[in-house]
């Protein structure tokens, strides 16, 4: 079992001690080290790449350099966050933020997960006031001991997912697509049936699953977009890369001379797009495809950019890129 700093066997004895500073480097005092190269797998359980004296984690995408506290290259997705270097480890927030795969850091899968803990105990207490108040019934008792039972479902898996910094389906939402797949429904299908029927829970139950609908974000669309995306489709992008910034201020304006100026009116093209746009480019990388896609708005042409990660294209794909052609 590998914790931050120790490896434990199964038996309860401690193998090795490592001690890590936030960004991953070790600490140089000799009392928090024991037997150090017991196994390769260190800070975050990566592999801790010796060779040449490099000392890089292997996250995947990247190597990570916990001394610099930078990657070796890029963000392959770093498009995504303007605002800081493509290079800088979870925006510079290990405690935060946390990346998995070296593609890109996620932290707000942390708040969202302690935003449903209080949908949970907003259910919890509702079915409990509730049960009580129309316990005469016999049908109130029971719709209360769901609530509740349906409140501590979720209030587990938020603290999972705070803890974790992963997203993380509660009991509920498993057993339900479980159950469908075992009727010879695909997975992705199973998968969207038991979100909308959680959500659903949670709305008749108590009503928190305003909550919870906030923090699912886009992912009932038929695509999600990272909120930052939309700084840069509308010219807020105003420091770091030139090109990026002068890009941005390009976009931005011929959205407007098509009278796009809301994050709304973009998220209804991107929906069209994604239903019944055609298919003008389709490009494949090691992390993943992206397929460009096109309509006709006002005049003009607008092509969309959605991108399928590991090239699964049966997943729900992101919007990355925003592309205008201007019919004069």
């Amino acid at each position: 079992m590998i914790h931050t700093g120790s490896l434990v066997s199964d038996a309860g004895r401690k193998i090795a001690k490592i001690n890590y500073y936030p960004f991953g480097a070790p600490y140089a005092d000799a009392t928090a080290v024991k037997n150090a190269d017991f196994q390769p797998y260190k800070y975050n359980g990566k592999e801790l790449d010796r060779m040449h004296g490099l000392d890089t984690y292997d996250y995947g995408a990247r190597q990570y350099d916990p001394t610099l506290c930078r990657w070796d290259r890029m963000d392959p997705l770093c498009e995504d966050y303007y605002a800081t270097t493509p290079y800088a480890y979870c925006v510079n927030n290990p405690v935060m933020f946390l990346d998995p795969d070296g593609r890109a850091p996620n932290g707000w899968t942390r708040v969202w997960g302690g935003a449903r803990m209080i949908g949970g105990v907003v259910q919890v207490c509702g079915g409990i006031t509730g049960g009580i108040a129309t316990s005469w019934t016999g049908i109130g008792g029971v719709v209360g001991g769901v609530a509740v039972l349906h409140g501590l479902d979720d209030i587990q898996a938020g603290f999972r997912q705070v803890y974790s910094g992963e997203n993380v389906n509660n009991f509920t939402t498993t057993a339900i697509s479980n159950s469908a797949q075992s009727l010879g429904i695909n997975p992705n299908t199973s998968e969207t049936i038991a979100e909308y029927s959680d959500l659903g829970l949670s709305f008749v139950l108590s009503g928190s699953g305003l909550v919870k609908s906030f923090s699912k974000g886009q992912s009932y669309a038929s695509f999600t977009i990272s909120p930052k995306k939309f700084d840069y489709f509308f010219g807020k992008v105003v420091e770091g890369n030139e090109h990026n910034v002068i890009r941005s201020a390009s976009l931005a304006k011929e959205l407007s001379t098509l009278g796009i100026k809301t994050d709304k009116q973009l998220m209804s093209i991107f929906a069209k797009t994604a239903k019944n746009g055609t298919v003008v480019k389709t490009q494949t990388n090691k992390f993943g495809t992206t397929i460009t896609k096109s309509i006709q708005y006002k005049g003009s042409e607008i092509q969309t950019g959605f991108f399928y990660a590991n090239g699964d294209l049966k997943s729900v794909p992101k919007v990355t890129t925003v592309i205008t052609k201007l019919h004069k």
